[in-house]
């Protein structure tokens, strides 16, 4: 299916809010180098990210430039701040989370901004600073064609709602990696 290098990762676990622990992550890239073009990823020993993973057919967990992978900075506090308010509230519910998994997408509105010199996308053109540091979950049904026909809020960004549905439904388009599975039932965190 992919025709990409890969290497394997030994990884160790800070902290787990859903899902089992496993100690090795298959990383599609080269320890020496990645492209951005064919969703590879660089990972150094030592360093911490939070992640957001998927399993192949053979039931192995993956990661790459494409999947939800964010680097925390041992030295920068603030990175791990802006991602504390969804560490906790993942973890205080748990329960909710326990029969689905959280599924890879792409905003498609997602564009660069030549004033600013920075990606934008529509959700931060219409709420502009509002949305900043807010981040809300939903669980989604997809089509054949991976477009979401099915959305329920379980946890509200906290501005328009109704609003914010339509964007998803609009914007997001769910991104399998590995395993096709239409019509059944995933998590989506969308982080600003």
């Amino acid at each position: 299916m992919f025709d990409s290098r890969i290497y394997k990762a030994k990884i160790s676990f800070d902290k787990l809010y859903k899902g089992n622990k496993f100690e090795e992550l298959i990383i599609f890239g080269s320890t020496t180098g990645a492209s951005s073009g064919a969703c590879e990823k660089l990972v150094k020993a030592g360093e911490k990210y939070l992640l957001l993973t998927s399993k192949n057919q053979n039931g192995e967990y993956v990661e790459s430039l494409c999947s939800s992978m964010y680097k925390i900075y041992d030295n920068n506090i603030n990175e791990v701040n802006k991602y504390s308010k969804q560490f906790n509230y993942l973890e205080k519910n748990k329960s909710l989370f326990k029969d689905l998994k959280f599924i890879d997408y792409d905003d498609e509105s997602e564009n660069w901004d030549n004033v600013k010199k920075m990606t934008t996308n529509e959700f931060e053109i219409i709420f502009g600073k509002k949305i900043k540091n807010k981040f809300g979950i939903y669980k989604v049904k997809t089509d054949i064609e991976n477009n979401i026909i099915e959305i329920q809020s379980i946890k509200k960004i906290g501005l328009n709602e109704r609003k914010i549905l339509a964007l998803i439904k609009k914007n997001i388009k769910i991104n399998f990696l590995f395993e096709e599975n239409p019509n059944s039932e995933y998590l989506l965190l969308l982080s600003f």
